[in-house]
C-alpha cells in the first residue's frame, strides 16, 4: 500500500514550486497540491492494490495539471469580465530561467553544428526549412536512405553534445 504521508512529505513542496513556475500564486499552488493528495487518498481508499497507478508521483502532478486547467477554465466561465483572477491564469510566455537555458543549449548546438561535414549539414539546414526528405534527396541528388541517415547522424551529434554538457555540471531539463 502506498504510504501516503510519505508522499506528502517527499513530493508536496516539489509539486507547489512546479505549479508556481506554471505561474498560479502560492496560495493557488499550496491548495491545488492538496487537493491533488486528496484525490491520491481517495482513490487509494476506493481501489484494489494491483490496480493503482505504479508511479504516485507522477499521478499526482497530472492531478494536479488537470485541477489547475480545471480551474482556470471557472474562472473564465464564472468571474464577470471585470473580476477575473489574473494569478490563476498561467502565462504562456518561458520563464526567465527558460529563456538562458533555451539560449545556453542554442549556442552549444552552434558550436556542434560547425564539427558536422558539409552533406550531413547541409541535410539538417534543408530539413529545417522545411523540406521533405524526398524533396532534399531530389535536391542534393543523393539516395533518400541517404538523406535519412546523414539526418540521424546529426540529430546523434546534437544529442551526444548536450549530454556532455549535461554531464559537465549544466542540467538542462530533458
Amino acid at each position: 500500500m502506498w504510504d501516503l504521508a510519505n508522499l506528502f512529505r517527499r513530493y508536496s513542496r516539489e509539486l507547489q514550486g512546479y505549479l508556481r513556475r506554471r505561474g498560479v500564486t502560492a496560495d493557488t499552488a499550496a491548495d491545488l497540491s492538496q487537493d491533488a493528495f486528496v484525490r491520491l487518498a481517495q482513490l487509494v481508499d476506493k481501489t484494489p492494490m494491483g490496480e493503482l497507478p505504479s508511479n504516485g508521483r507522477a499521478y499526482l502532478y497530472r492531478t494536479a495539471i488537470n485541477l489547475q486547467i480545471d480551474a482556470q477554465r471557472r474562472v473564465r466561465i464564472v468571474a464577470p469580465a471585470g473580476e477575473i483572477d489574473l494569478d490563476a491564469i498561467v502565462d504562456p510566455a518561458p520563464q526567465p530561467d527558460e529563456l538562458l537555458i533555451s539560449a545556453e543549449q542554442l549556442r552549444l548546438l552552434e558550436r556542434a553544428l560547425m564539427d558536422v561535414p558539409e552533406g550531413p549539414r547541409l541535410v539538417y539546414d534543408l530539413r529545417m526549412e522545411g523540406l521533405t526528405f524526398a524533396e532534399i534527396a531530389e535536391r542534393l541528388s543523393i539516395p533518400l536512405q541517404t538523406a535519412y541517415s546523414r539526418l540521424a547522424s546529426v540529430l546523434m551529434h546534437l544529442q551526444t553534445q548536450l549530454r556532455k554538457a549535461n554531464e559537465g555540471g549544466k542540467r538542462w531539463p530533458r
